[in-house]
């Protein structure tokens, strides 16, 4: 497994992350964020942005 990024989600209710690999894609996350696992690295950005929440990434 090769990880590319890691996105850090600061939201009012948890602070989590998502693992993105060379697919360009989750492929691993915190439980709360489980449901984004295949999700592309724009999909998570837009959803977390639209719901508020604070998504910044580590290279």
């Amino acid at each position: 497994m090769i990880i590319i990024d890691v996105i850090i989600i600061d939201a009012p209710h948890f602070y989590a992350a998502v693992v993105i690999g060379q697919t360009n894609r989750v492929i691993r996350a915190a439980p709360i964020l489980r449901y984004m696992i295949g999700w592309d690295r724009q999909r998570v950005l837009g959803y977390a942005d639209r719901k508020g929440w604070r998504a910044s990434w580590v290279d």
